[in-house]
C-alpha cells in the first residue's frame, strides 16, 4: 500500500503536480489520479517504481509496509 500523504507532501514540496508527475512516469494523469485518491489500492509495481523515482526518493520511502498479516506455514 502506498503511502499517499508522504507522495502528496512530496510532490507539493518538489512543486510537481499530478500533470507532470503523469508526464514524468509516462502514465495517464487518470491513473496518477486514480493512485493519489486511494481508488487504486495496490498500483502495479511500475507504477511505484516510476514514481518513486519522479520524486526521487526509494520505494520504502512512498510505501506502508504491513507486517500485521501474518504468514501461516
Amino acid at each position: 500500500m502506498l503511502n499517499i500523504k508522504k507522495i502528496k507532501d512530496l510532490m507539493y514540496t518538489k512543486k510537481i503536480t499530478m500533470y507532470r508527475l503523469a508526464k514524468i512516469c509516462n502514465v495517464a494523469k487518470s491513473r496518477i489520479i486514480r493512485v493519489l485518491n486511494g481508488t487504486t489500492k495496490n498500483p502495479h509495481i511500475d507504477i511505484v517504481i516510476s514514481i518513486a523515482k519522479a520524486l526521487e526518493v526509494t520505494i520504502d520511502e512512498i510505501v506502508i509496509k504491513d507486517f500485521s498479516k501474518s504468514k501461516e506455514g
